[in-house]
C-alpha cells in the first residue's frame, strides 16, 4: 500500500481481497500508509476494520520516492497512537540508522 499503487490503499479497496481470502493476514506499514493519508486516520480505520487480521507492523520514515529512510522524531510522534494499538504484534523496524547518510558504503 502506498500512493503509487492503483489499489489496496484503503478499507474499501482492501475489503474484496479480505472477503475472498478469509484466512489472510495483515501487515500494517505505517510509512506507506502515511503516503496515502498524512493524518494517519487511515491507519486507525484499517485497524478498526481489519485489526483481528493484524500480524505485524512495519515502522520507518518514508522518502519522496516511497523508499524507507531513517526514522525521525516526527515519524515517531505521528505513529505513537497507532503503535499503542498494536502492542500485541511484532514490530519490524525498516529504518536506516540516522547517521547512514554520513556513513560510507564501505563502513556499513
Amino acid at each position: 500500500m502506498d500512493v503509487r499503487k492503483p489499489g489496496a490503499r484503503d478499507v474499501a479497496e482492501l475489503e474484496p481481497s479480505f472477503a475472498a481470502l478469509p484466512d489472510a493476514r495483515f501487515c500494517l506499514d505505517l510509512a506507506h500508509v502515511r503516503t496515502v493519508d498524512p493524518t494517519m486516520q487511515l491507519a486507525h480505520a484499517l485497524l478498526d476494520t481489519f485489526g483481528e487480521r493484524l500480524c505485524e507492523v512495519h515502522v520507518s520514515g518514508i522518502g519522496a520516492e516511497c523508499n524507507h529512510i531513517a526514522l525521525e522524531l516526527h515519524d515517531v510522534e505521528s505513529y505513537e497512537r497507532i503503535l499503542r494499538r498494536c502492542r500485541h504484534v511484532l514490530w519490524i523496524l525498516e529504518s536506516l540508522p540516522a547517521d547512514s547518510a554520513s556513513t560510507s558504503a564501505s563502513q556499513r
